[in-house]
């Protein structure tokens, strides 16, 4: 397989950088939301993209610059792998806490009881295991959760440790997707046997063996060669033109993946993308 290269080079971000990631956060979900606290006169959306055009400028000679686009999880990365194997480290992690299942199915993601626990080693009850998580399919569901307007680059696959918190799930199905990769995954389904998908239109979907599935139904998809896919991916190995990035001659099965598939093709852009 294709061997990552770290896009940071061992750079430790800065508060500046990590700031610049919270900022394009906020700016997208100001954009979406199509509110703001801001002046009148104040032009939320061009004030969102100038972050991200100096974002693209500085990344150019800062390394801790790239850091934050993958900070900020937009799935316009070249190594969008990295989410999944975060989430694994996560996952492998809280799976070993002991008292970790109440904190992320509790009714109340406020309360603090299992943090002070933590600090305490007070931590009592049973470890989280996501291979048991099974989220209300009727809060999967792109309409509710994602604009029709939002960019790709504004596209984001959020960690696990924030996708997890609480017993009620909104969720995009890109998100879910995700999480449905980390849940088989933890079931014993071998690496090269699950894949996430993401079409031209933003729609996610996970691939279980020779099953393709969209997150809110639980029977296969019936004909995956109406499926445009951007990005086809797992831990290990990436189809993803618009990236550059194409690691089927290594991996048989994601070629094998990709060929069920209609023609890959780019995204609907902007300009600045």
């Amino acid at each position: 397989m294709t061997s990552i290269r770290s896009p940071f080079n061992a750079c430790a971000p800065t508060a500046r950088h990590l700031l610049l990631s919270a900022f394009l956060i906020f700016g997208s979900i100001v954009c979406i939301g199509g509110r703001t606290a801001f002046a009148a006169d104040v032009n939320v959306d061009s004030l969102h993209w100038a972050q991200w055009d100096s974002a693209f400028v500085e990344s150019d000679t800062d390394p801790a610059v790239r850091y934050s686009f993958y900070a900020y999880r937009s799935i316009a990365v070249p190594h969008p792998e990295i989410y999944l194997r975060a989430d694994s480290v996560f996952l492998d992690i809280i799976a070993g806490i002991p008292g970790s299942r109440s904190a992320y199915r509790g009714a109340d993601v406020r309360n603090l009881d299992f943090f002070r626990s933590l600090k305490q080693r007070e931590r009592k009850g049973p470890a989280f295991s996501i291979a048991f998580w099974a989220p209300e399919l009727d809060s999967i569901d792109d309409r509710t959760v994602v604009p029709d307007h939002i960019s790709w680059l504004d596209r984001r696959m959020p960690s696990a440790a924030v996708l997890l918190h609480g017993p009620v799930y909104r969720l995009s199905t890109i998100e879910a997707a995700a999480l449905r990769y980390a849940q088989y995954r933890r079931m014993g389904a071998s690496a090269d046997s699950v894949y996430v998908i993401i079409d031209t239109s933003g729609t996610g979907y996970y691939v279980v063996g020779k099953n393709i599935y969209v997150p809110t139904s639980l029977s296969p998809v019936a004909d995956p060669a109406r499926i445009i896919p951007a990005l086809v991916f797992n831990e290990r190995a990436v189809y993803y033109p618009l990236m550059g990035r194409d690691d089927r001659p290594d991996a048989p099965r994601l070629a094998s993946l990709v060929d069920r598939l209609a023609p890959a093709a780019l995204p609907a852009l902007r300009g600045l993308e």
